[in-house]
């Protein structure tokens, strides 16, 4: 069974509040955004990554978040070739706290 949203984030140590005033901005910005998938990039050391990398890019993704260690410990010059961060939940949420405090 999968574990909620809510209670994932709770057990990742984030706030109740951080986690409503993200909540707050999702639905404020609803947006649905198909794509038709490209070549997929073969950087990652898990193969099945590289969907997850192709899906961000095709997408014009700013932020793939992740705890996904083979997707966060790819060389950072393997990481250069997109336009997009790979992050863990926590470093987009201090991210995302910085940019809407600030």
């Amino acid at each position: 069974m999968q574990q909620s949203p809510l209670k994932f984030l709770l057990r990742l140590g984030v706030s109740a509040e951080r986690i409503k005033l993200l909540k707050e901005r999702f639905e404020r910005r609803q947006t649905v955004t198909h794509v038709k998938l490209g070549g997929r990039p073969t950087v990652s050391r898990d193969p099945d990554d590289n969907l997850v990398l192709a899906t961000a890019l095709a997408g014009k993704a700013k932020f793939l978040i992740t705890n996904d260690r083979d997707l966060l410990d790819m060389p950072a010059s393997a990481k250069r070739k997109f336009k997009f961060a790979i992050v863990t939940p926590s470093a987009f949420l201090t991210a995302f706290e910085a940019k809407t405090n600030g």
